[in-house]
């Protein structure tokens, strides 16, 4: 084995969180939303102003919002 010598470990820090940067794992709903916006998948949405069905959605105007979140999300998960 090799005993590490005193000017190696900051060598070995730089090393390891460069090693760490380049394995960033994957945030696969933020690649889903951004592959979205690009494609315009969702730019004729309308907005009626609050919660409402299909119909209510219709009869609004442009979202002007990006991205629609549901908050609180689904209590069963989905």
């Amino acid at each position: 084995m090799n005993a590490p010598t005193p000017g190696s470990a900051p060598l070995d820090a730089a090393a390891s969180d460069a090693a760490a940067s380049a394995h960033k794992p994957s945030n696969f709903l933020r690649g889903i939303i951004e592959r979205d916006l690009e494609q315009g998948t969702y730019a004729s949405r309308r907005w009626a102003g609050s919660p409402g069905d299909a119909a209510h959605q219709a009869a609004g105007n442009p979202d002007p919002a990006r991205i629609r979140t549901r908050f609180p999300p689904e209590p069963n998960g989905y």
